[in-house]
C-alpha cells in the first residue's frame, strides 16, 4: 500500500512540474514589453509595361486608311512572370484584307500565318532568360527575353526602307523593357532611336531623332519623356535652327510649309499613370505649285486607269486589293487623299498592385416589403409554403436597433492585419500569473499531505 501511494506522489509531483513549466512560459511569452518584431513586407512587383514604334506609313482616301508599322516592341512584367514581344512588320488593314477569303472562294492572297509573326518570349518559356532571336527577310533582327525576376525586354532593329525620290527612312532601333530593378522599384523604359529621313529627294532632311519614355515606381518614383534630334538639313544646306528638340521642330514647321509638307510635333504628357512621347507626323498636304502640275495628268490618265482596272478585275476578282492599295497612294499625291509618315511613338508605365487589400464592403440593396398588404412577397398563391425570417432580437448576440451600424457606414477598419502593431501583456499577462500561483499552491498542498501520510505508516521492509 505504501509503495503505492509512493508511486502516485512521484507521478502527481512530475505532472505538477510539466503544467507548472507550460504556464510559466506562458506568463513569460506574455509579459508586457516582450512585443514579436514585425517582419517585413516583401517589395510588390506590381505591373509595367512599355511600348516603342519605329515609324508607321499611313496613306488615306476620303474615311480609308491603309497604314503600315515597321517595328515594334512591347515589354510588360506582373507579380513574377515577364514577358517581350519584337514584330518587325505589322500590315494593319491590308494584312487581314490580304488574309481574308477572296471574291472567287479560293485561297487568300496571302495568309495570316504567312504573314510576318512576331517573336514572343515569356517568363515560363523554355530558354526565356537567354531570349529569342530571329530574321525578318534578313535585314530586320527581332528579339526579345524574359526573366522570372519579373524582367521583360524586347528590341527590334530596323532596316532602312523607302526611295529617296519621295521618302526613305535610313534605318533605326526600336527598345522597350519593363520589370524590377535593384530589387526594389520598377522600371519601364521606351526608347526610339531613327537615323536619318529624307523626303521629296533632299528637299528636307531630319537626322538624329530619339524618343524615349520612362516609369519608375518604389524605391524610385518619377516620370521622364524626352525627344532629341540632330541637324535639319533644307535644300542640300544644314539649317541651324532655334532651341533643342521641340523647339526646333517648331521652327519647321513653317520652313516645310511652302513645300506642302505639314509637320506635327510630338508632345510629352503623363495621362492615367502613363508617360507618352507622342510620334513626330510628316503629311502631305493639298499645295497650290503641286496640284498645278499634277492634276492634269492624273485627269488625263483617269480614262486609261478605269479600263485597265475593269480588265484586271474580269482577268481576277483578286486584285482589288491591290488597285485599292494603288489608289490609295495616288489619291495621296493627287489631292484625293492624304498621306502621313509617323515616326516614333514611345510610353511606359509601372504601378503597384493593391488587389489584396481589403476594400470596404458594398451597400446592400433593400429587402422588398413583406408586411401585410405591401409590395414585393407580402402575398404567396395557393397552396405555396410560408416562409417567415428568424426573430434575432431575442438573442443574446444580436445587437439592437440602437446599437446596430448605419447601411453603408463607413466606420469598419479596413485596414490589412499586417499594418496593426501592439505588445503582448495586459489582461493576458494577469490570467497566467494567476494560473500560475493557483497551480503551484495546489502542488505544494500534494506535497505536504502526502509528506505528512508518510510519517504516519512506516514503510515495509
Amino acid at each position: 500500500m505504501n509503495h503505492r501511494r509512493s508511486g502516485t506522489y512521484r507521478r502527481t509531483r512530475r505532472t505538477a512540474l510539466a503544467v507548472g513549466s507550460v504556464t510559466l512560459a506562458t506568463f513569460l511569452a506574455t509579459s508586457p514589453g516582450s512585443a514579436a518584431p514585425r517582419q517585413a513586407e516583401p517589395f510588390n512587383a506590381g505591373t509595367g509595361s512599355a511600348t516603342a514604334i519605329g515609324y508607321k506609313v499611313n496613306p488615306t482616301n476620303g474615311n480609308l486608311s491603309f497604314g503600315i508599322t515597321a517595328g515594334e516592341s512591347v515589354a510588360g512584367h506582373q507579380n513574377t512572370g515577364g514577358t517581350g514581344q519584337s514584330r518587325a512588320i505589322n500590315l494593319g488593314v491590308i494584312g487581314v484584307t490580304l488574309a481574308s477569303e477572296p471574291c472567287d472562294g479560293g485561297e487568300p492572297t496571302l495568309p495570316a500565318e504567312s504573314q510576318p509573326q512576331a517573336v514572343i518570349v515569356r517568363t515560363t518559356d523554355e530558354g526565356a532568360a537567354e531570349g529569342k532571336r530571329e530574321s525578318e527577310a534578313g535585314t530586320i533582327e527581332k528579339y526579345a527575353r524574359a526573366t522570372p525576376d519579373p524582367y521583360g525586354e524586347a528590341i527590334t532593329t530596323i532596316a532602312p526602307m523607302g526611295d529617296p525620290a519621295a521618302v526613305y527612312i535610313d534605318g533605326g532601333r526600336v527598345i522597350s523593357h519593363s520589370g524590377v530593378i535593384n530589387g526594389d522599384t520598377r522600371e519601364a523604359l521606351a526608347r526610339t532611336e531613327i537615323g536619318n529621313v529624307v523626303i521629296g529627294g533632299g528637299a528636307l532632311e531630319i537626322r538624329g531623332m530619339q524618343w524615349e519614355a520612362i516609369h519608375r515606381s518604389g524605391a524610385v518614383n518619377e516620370t521622364i519623356g524626352t525627344f532629341t534630334m540632330g541637324d535639319v538639313v533644307i535644300g542640300g544646306q544644314v539649317t541651324p535652327l532655334p532651341g533643342e528638340g521641340l523647339e526646333q521642330l517648331e521652327a519647321l514647321k513653317d520652313l516645310v510649309a511652302p513645300l506642302g509638307l505639314n509637320i506635327s510635333t510630338p508632345k510629352v504628357r503623363v495621362e492615367e499613370g502613363i508617360v507618352f512621347v507622342d510620334p513626330l507626323k510628316i503629311g502631305i498636304v493639298p499645295n497650290q505649285q503641286r496640284d498645278a502640275l499634277l492634276q492634269p495628268i492624273f485627269e488625263a490618265i483617269q480614262p486609261v486607269r478605269e479600263a485597265l482596272t475593269d480588265a484586271l478585275l474580269e482577268i481576277d476578282c483578286s486584285l482589288s486589293t491591290y488597285i485599292t492599295v494603288a489608289d490609295l497612294v495616288l489619291g495621296s499625291f493627287s489631292g484625293a487623299g492624304g498621306l502621313a509618315v509617323e515616326l516614333g511613338g514611345v510610353q511606359a508605365t509601372t504601378a503597384e498592385i493593391d488587389a489584396y487589400k481589403f476594400q470596404p464592403l458594398p451597400e446592400l440593396p433593400e429587402l422588398p416589403s413583406v408586411s401585410s398588404g405591401g409590395a414585393g412577397i407580402s402575398s404567396l398563391p395557393s397552396g405555396s409554403a410560408s416562409v417567415s425570417s428568424p426573430d434575432l432580437t431575442g438573442s443574446p448576440d444580436a445587437p439592437s436597433s440602437a446599437e446596430a451600424p448605419a447601411s453603408g457606414s463607413s466606420d469598419v477598419d479596413t485596414a490589412p492585419i499586417s499594418e496593426l502593431t501592439g505588445e503582448r501583456g495586459g489582461w493576458m499577462a494577469l490570467v497566467g500569473g494567476g494560473g500560475l500561483l493557483t497551480l503551484l499552491a495546489a502542488a505544494e498542498g500534494d506535497r505536504r499531505k502526502m509528506r505528512s501520510a508518510q510519517r504516519a505508516i512506516p514503510l515495509e521492509a
